[in-house]
């Protein structure tokens, strides 16, 4: 069998956060400052989570990083690269929410800044082994929660 190549998480996310900015500045008006983008009637109201985290269980992100974990070479550990798919687009997606909290939370814009992907999907791991049938949204949200609370 081949070798796979690894594939850096920055390989996968700059582009899509390129593009995120790029629409974020085109859509925000220069002259006001930071505010939250619902009006406060709108806090509480449903909310679409869309996209594969929002579709995976606990149990889905831990088979999903054993497969990682499988496809790491011995002594390994660069602690941005990403070999499988799957646990790249999780992280990915866990990654962009992440972002979006601290987009619009503007008393903690810098969470998980500190934080490199092992360590979050460690915390991820850790969380959904606790709670194999949480969903995987409940696992990232509660990851910005402890973010928050730690100041990383």
């Amino acid at each position: 069998m081949p070798a796979r190549r690894a594939i850096r998480c920055s390989d996968l996310i700059r582009p899509l956060l390129a593009a995120a900015a790029l629409a974020l500045a085109a859509a925000a008006p220069a002259n006001q400052p930071d505010v939250p983008v619902a009006p406060p009637e709108m806090k509480g109201q449903p909310m679409a989570f869309i996209g594969l985290g929002a579709v995976t269980n606990c149990a889905g992100f831990l088979r999903a990083a054993d497969a990682e974990r499988q496809q790491r070479p011995p002594g390994v550990d660069n602690p941005e690269t990403v070999r499988t798919p799957l646990y790249g687009a999780l992280m990915a997606w866990a990654d962009g929410y992440l972002t979006a909290k601290n987009e619009v939370d503007v008393l903690h814009r810098l969470a998980g800044n500190s934080t490199t992907i092992t360590q979050r999907g460690r915390w991820l791991e850790l969380f959904c082994q606790a709670n194999p049938d949480a969903r995987f949204f409940d696992a990232v949200y509660k990851l910005r929660d402890h973010l928050v609370a730690e100041g990383e």
